[in-house]
């Protein structure tokens, strides 16, 4: 199974803000979220080891990686566009 590169990512909108994420895998749907001053990258070996039994999103967070900067937001707006990603994503894994 390939790992999706650098410059492959995928875009989605949620609300105002383009996000770029990876996945890989089969299976039950799962979210890899990275720390500050990183990016989806950071799981990349992780998403590998994983893609076996899970569908495995890595998505950049806002300001980060590929997904654009937009609005300053503040931990609740980031964790509202997590959450509209999160339905999208589950959407994508047909549950």
């Amino acid at each position: 199974m390939a790992y999706i590169s650098v410059g492959d990512s995928i875009k989605t909108q949620v609300d105002q803000i383009v996000i770029s994420y990876d996945v890989v895998g089969d299976g039950y749907p799962i979210i890899l979220l990275h720390g500050w001053g990183a990016n989806r990258l950071t799981f990349k070996r992780l998403s590998l080891n994983l893609s076996d039994r899970f569908k495995v999103y890595s998505i950049d967070l806002p300001g980060f990686g590929d997904t654009q900067i937009g609005l300053p937001y503040n931990v609740y707006e980031v964790a509202d566009i997590i959450f509209k990603f999160k339905s999208f994503s589950s959407s994508l894994a047909g549950q």
